[in-house]
């Protein structure tokens, strides 16, 4: 038995977003041999939610790790937030530090953003707003960061100098950096869950890019997908198929057959 934990962005899902019928068959596969299916994403909740009810998910951990959700029972399990003046203050100092520099707040029922905000594929309640964000008036699940003049990776490098260790800084897309408070990140959802659970089950995990490196790390068996970060290619026990190739389903099906 298996607890599979699975991004969706450039790892389960293909280019089109979808979730193709071979990786539902697989996933169909892993709960019918009673292990669990937990998905992971950066994606808010409302945007992992219709996802996770295709598979039959027995939990979503979202927001990067900030957002945890029971779709069986219909509750969440957990929320991390930043505060609204702490959200407040952080985005100032980066605004400071990074002129020109694009942010977003994801909240659990939207996402405000900046105005030229690209965030690849808009969620069901992104919002652009008229001018750039200076105040926060409610607590926020994280802050997500473009910048025209720095590719994410040294985004994320140089936020993470300047923000230090009170945040856990991640690279969930080529399009944006997330922020969140520290000590969130996806390994840490996967424990909590997995904690909830008396059987001992194998951990597998399937990422692509540098905000899995954490679950990579965590689990038992870490499987990159072909069009992985090289980051993430480095660190990873094995490589599966392209995600437009099936990659988890791919593997899935070879583990299970063989009894891991």
């Amino acid at each position: 038995m298996f607890f599979v934990a699975t991004d969706l962005d450039g790892t389960l899902l293909t280019s089109d977003r979808l979730v193709t019928e071979r990786a539902k068959s697989a996933l169909k596969k892993v709960r019918s041999s009673g292990g669990v299916v937990v998905l992971v994403t950066a994606r808010p909740l409302r945007d992992a939610i219709a996802i996770g009810q295709e598979v039959a998910a027995d939990f979503l951990v979202c927001s990067g790790g900030a957002v945890l959700y029971d779709p069986v029972r219909g509750e969440l399990v957990h929320a991390t937030t930043l505060g609204a003046r702490r959200a407040t203050d952080l985005m100032a100092l980066l605004r400071q530090t990074f002129p020109g520099i694009r942010l977003g707040v994801d909240h659990l029922d939207r996402c405000d953003l900046d105005p030229g905000f690209h965030v690849g594929a808009p969620g069901v309640a992104d919002r652009h707003a008229p001018q750039p964000l200076r105040h926060i008036a409610e607590p926020a699940v994280k802050l997500i960061a473009q910048s025209d003049e720095l590719p994410v990776d040294r985004l994320a490098q140089a936020i993470r100098a300047l923000a230090g260790p009170s945040y856990s800084v991640a690279v969930p897309c080529s399009f944006f950096v997330d922020v969140l408070p520290a000590g969130v990140h996806k390994a840490a959802g996967l424990a909590e869950l997995r904690g909830r659970h008396d059987r001992v089950l194998r951990s597998v995990a399937f990422g692509d890019m540098p905000s899995d490196l954490p679950m990579l790390r965590w689990a038992d068996i870490a499987v990159a997908t072909a069009n992985a970060h090289p980051a993430v290619l480095a660190v990873c026990d094995h490589v599966t198929a392209h995600h437009d190739a099936d990659g988890v389903a791919v593997f899935l099906e070879s583990l299970i057959s063989t009894g891991g």
